[in-house]
This record gives structure tokens, sequence and C-alpha cells, in this order.
């Protein structure tokens, strides 16, 4: 039984020992001096992070996104049928995907247009 027990708490300890780990590597631009004049580097790493937080949005939180979306319009008895479709049922349009590349359009379209007012030539 005491093996049981043990083996169910590997995971929070793994999880543990991992969040030090990283919260320790996070620290490493701070006190390494090279890091901070690398700016291939500091590029790099932010391009790392902009492609961690897409992924957790795209991978994670939009799905769930889409089945709140569904059971709302479940619960509210808004109803949408697709007409020629072979089964007629009635679908939930995707709204999730679509307000997502709005805003990402949205986002890229003020990156683009907007001048760049902090004073550099790049």
């Amino acid at each position: 039984m005491a093996n049981q027990s043990g083996g169910a708490n590997l995971p929070k300890v793994l999880g543990i020992i991992i969040f030090f780990a990283v919260s320790l590597l996070g620290l490493v631009p701070i006190y390494v001096s090279s890091f901070r004049t690398n700016q291939k580097l500091i590029s790099l790493t932010a391009c790392f992070s902009a492609g961690l937080f897409i992924s957790v949005g795209l991978m994670h939180i939009l799905p769930e996104a889409q089945q709140d979306f569904e059971s709302w319009h479940k619960e509210q008895e808004i109803t949408h049928s697709i007409p020629g479709h072979k089964d007629e049922q009635e679908h939930v349009y995707p709204y999730a995907p679509m307000i997502t590349i709005l805003c990402f359009s949205l986002v890229l379209f003020i990156d683009k247009v907007m001048p760049d007012r902090s004073g550099s030539n790049n």
C-alpha cells in the first residue's frame, strides 16, 4: 500500500522540481552580462516565449473557448442549420476561432501601421 501512495506523489515532486529549475533558468539573463548584450540571443528567447504563449492559446485555451460557446448556444437555444448539409443537423458557428483571428489581425495591423515612436531608426 505504501508503494502506491509514493507513486502518486511522483508527478507532484517532479512538477515542483521542474518549476524551480525553470525559475532558476529564468534568472540567468539578470546575472549573466553577456546575455544582456547579445541581441540575437535576446531575440531568439523572445521569439521562443511568444511561440510558447501562442501554442498554449491555440492548443489549450481555444478548444475550451469553443466548447464554452457551444454550451452557451445550447443553453440559449440558439441554433443554426446549414442548408444542404448531409445530415441537416444544427451546428454552432465556430466563434472562438473567428474572434481569435480577428484579434490577431487587429494586433498585426496595429503593429505594422502604427509608427515607431521610440526614436530608433529600425
